[in-house]
């Protein structure tokens, strides 16, 4: 046995040695290349021929992208130069309203290349093809100031038209989340979005630095693309604030700034009704309570708000500017925390442990508002909110009253200075000077039952 499997052993040996019969390699060798050739022939012409179509889509959708270009441009040449059926032809609706929109924007483009110095640039900042709908911004500079507006359209078997407004074809939503407030928008609305989002809990840390906030509940800011839409909180969720887009609202929006100022300050007025709920006595108000409060409510989220933006009237706000200045930087965040709907203006007084008389404010704007309102309320027939406001007890007083009730639309005093003193009898009194349509003349309020009440 042994010789047996030496013998196989050499047998094997022999046969690693002599290899393979060399016409079995040759042809395992030129299959082999046949395979490589022919799978190297399949990927090219495979590869050729998603290039090729890869190519003819591409060119397909240059071409109805050059179409919506040419259709974008055609529609601002007939607006330069006032070709109002060129114009026309290029809108599509199924409604009626949207040919007469669109001749009215006609007509006002026309009235603003002389009367607002409009320049129809043609600049395209951005445009969108979704399988048939296209949406355009376009460049626009009114009293050399650069706006943006955007147009949509859809391709119809003769071409791409003008159509309404899309605002499901408005980009996709993008969400910036912060504490405790998140900001919502779409693509459109990205720079107005990204400007809230970088500003909205700066906002809100440094207001409750002026009121003395507690940490808010979660909120959202929502960009919305509705035309119909008003900057409001949300009915069905109190810590969403609606925010219209600027687009969707009016036929442009600026493009050197990321928010109109006007939104700007009235967002800020919104958070820092939110901020003034968070701190008041009682929480949220259900209703505006005595004029006085609402005037002090008003005159709190006022002060709030300007913080914010480093902005405000600085003659309305100028009692509180008073008020902080004299009595601290926490002045007006104790006053807000101490307000509720039925005070009068006797608690800014007691917040700071003043006689209203020796109170160091800027009393213009209150005595100012308090003349207003006394013409807002005749304006509206309230003769009965009006009455409180008089010191009915003195007789010269009533005799004024009756005046004043029977000659609603006389014009208003414009007050001009205030001076506070103790009267004789122990009553702090109020001396006014206003002129009346230019005419100088002096009125007298004495402080009864906590407020100012018309004397004589």
């Amino acid at each position: 046995m042994g010789v047996k499997l030496d013998w196989h052993i050499e047998t094997e040996r022999i046969h690693k040695r002599l290899g393979e019969d060399p016409d079995g390699r040759k042809i395992r060798r030129r299959s082999r290349r046949r395979i490589i050739a022919l799978t190297t022939f399949m990927i090219v012409l495979v590869g050729g021929i998603g290039g090729a179509l890869l190519g003819r889509l591409r060119y397909v959708d240059d071409r109805i992208r050059q179409d919506l270009t040419d259709t974008i441009e055609a529609e601002i040449a007939a607006l330069r130069i006032g070709n109002y059926p060129d114009f026309i032809a290029l809108q599509r609706s199924a409604s009626d309203a949207w040919f007469t929109a669109q001749s009215e924007r006609f007509q006002r483009y026309q009235d603003q290349k002389t009367t607002a110095n409009l320049t129809l640039t043609g600049a395209i900042h951005d445009l969108v093809i979704d399988g048939p709908r296209g949406r355009v911004v376009l460049g626009e500079i009114v009293n050399n100031v650069p706006f943006e507006t955007v147009w949509f359209y859809w391709r119809y078997s003769d071409g791409w038209r003008h159509v309404p407004a899309d605002y499901t074809f408005w980009g996709e939503l993008i969400t910036r989340p912060g504490t405790p407030i998140t900001v919502t928008f779409y693509a459109l609305d990205v720079r107005l979005g990204e400007a809230l989002a970088n500003r909205a809990n700066r906002w809100w840390t440094a207001g409750c630095i002026v009121l003395d906030c507690q940490p808010s509940d979660p909120m959202t800011l929502h960009v919305a693309p509705d035309p119909s839409a008003a900057l409001a909180w949300d009915t069905s969720d109190p810590n969403r604030l609606i925010i219209p887009s600027p687009l969707a609202i009016f036929d442009r929006a600026r493009a050197d700034a990321d928010m109109p100022q006007a939104l700007e300050d009235a967002i800020a007025q919104k958070l820092a009704e939110a901020m003034f709920n968070d701190v008041v006595a009682g929480g949220a108000w259900q209703n505006e309570g005595t004029l006085d409060a609402a005037w002090l409510r008003s005159g709190v989220i006022e002060w709030a708000a300007a913080s914010l933006t480093e902005r405000g009237d600085p003659l309305r706000m100028a009692f509180m500017a008073s008020y902080q200045a004299s009595y601290g930087a926490s002045a007006v965040a104790k006053l807000a925390a101490a307000l509720t709907p039925e005070r009068m203006i006797q608690i800014a007084a007691e917040v700071v442990g003043q006689p209203i008389d020796l109170l160091a404010v800027d009393w213009h704007p209150f005595f100012q508002w308090r003349l207003d309102v006394e013409k807002t309320l005749l304006s509206r027939g309230d003769q009965g909110a009006v009455i409180p406001l008089w010191d009915t007890q003195n007789p010269a007083a009533a005799v004024l009253l009756r005046d004043r009730l029977a000659n609603p639309g006389a014009a208003t005093g414009q007050v001009q200075s205030v001076r506070i003193a103790m009267g004789n009898d122990g009553i702090p009194r109020a001396y006014v000077a206003v002129t009346v349509e230019g005419t100088p003349a002096a009125l007298v309020f004495a402080f009864i039952e906590g407020t100012w009440r018309r004397s004589v």
